[in-house]
Order: C-alpha cells, then sequence, then structure tokens
C-alpha cells in the first residue's frame, strides 16, 4: 500500500481520490476505443467477405447475363448458390460505397483489418493490466479508509466514544 501511494505521489485522501478517478477514467477511454475498434472491424469483415463472393462469382454471373433467357433458367438453376451470393454481394457494395465503379480496395480493407487487430490486441492487455491495478488502487482505498477510521475513532475523547456506542 505504502509503494502505492508513494509510487504515485498520493499524500492525501484528494490524491488518492484523483488517482482512483484517473484510472477509472482510462478504463472508459479504453472501453470506447475497444467499441469504435469493434464496430469497424464488423464492417471490414463484411466488406472482405462480401468482395470475396464478387470476385469468386464476377465470371459466372457475366457467363449468365450474356445467355439467352431460355438458356439462363438452366443455368441459374445449375448456379443458383453462386448467382444469389454475386448478385447479393453487388447489392452490398452499391449501397455501401460512392464510387460503384471503382475496383474494390480489398487489400486496403485487409491491411486496415490487421492495424486494427494489433490495435485491438494492445488496447486489451491495457485494460486487462488497468482493471488489476484498479482492484488493487481499490482495496488501498478501502485500507486507507479504515486506517482514518480508526484514527478518528482513536482521537475521540472516551466519553464520546462510549456515548456513540
Amino acid at each position: 500500500m505504502l509503494n502505492f501511494l508513494t509510487d504515485n505521489n498520493v499524500t492525501d485522501r484528494a490524491g488518492l481520490e484523483e488517482k482512483v478517478r484517473s484510472m477509472y477514467s482510462k478504463q472508459d477511454d479504453i472501453r470506447v476505443g475497444l467499441k469504435f475498434i469493434e464496430r469497424r472491424l464488423k464492417t471490414l469483415d463484411e466488406h472482405i467477405k462480401e468482395s470475396a463472393y464478387h470476385l469468386e462469382f464476377r465470371e459466372i454471373y457475366q457467363k449468365y447475363k450474356q445467355l439467352k433467357p431460355r438458356k439462363q433458367k438452366k443455368f441459374f438453376e445449375d448456379h443458383r448458390r453462386e448467382i444469389m451470393l454475386f448478385e447479393a454481394a453487388d447489392r452490398y457494395f452499391s449501397e455501401h460505397r460512392v464510387d460503384t465503379q471503382a475496383p474494390l480496395p480489398i487489400k486496403q480493407w485487409r491491411e486496415e483489418h490487421e492495424r486494427i487487430i494489433t490495435d485491438k490486441n494492445r488496447l486489451y492487455r491495457d485494460y486487462s493490466a488497468l482493471s488489476g491495478e484498479v482492484r488493487e488502487v481499490e482495496i488501498i482505498r478501502r485500507s486507507v479508509y479504515d486506517i482514518m477510521r480508526q484514527e478518528a475513532q482513536r482521537s475521540q475523547p472516551i466519553r464520546a466514544r462510549g456515548m456513540e456506542r
């Protein structure tokens, strides 16, 4: 307890409370950062998944569109899954991209995904370490308050202490 108080230059109750508030604030900042990262990862995962379908089934879809209507029906039945996945991916990108004529920036999405995963892992490590520190500082804070309460009781006149009981 004394090491923590000394290492953090905590000399009074207000300093201890400020340290606790600071630690909780850092935890909240990390939580907000993690929420942002999780949302962005979800978006990138969806972009990458849909782009894989778009690229993988593009040729089949182009072949399908070039067929005459009579032959399209048979081709569609033979390639239903691929055509439907391509069309879903195509709709997805038409809804989520400003420039639908530009090539899909798959490489940039994957690079961003990897970078964000690294940030996410670092933030989780920081959060975990900070959580341990917060548990310790809460124990220290309770101990300090218990000591202060005991000291206050000892400093009261004996007659006043007897009346409280």
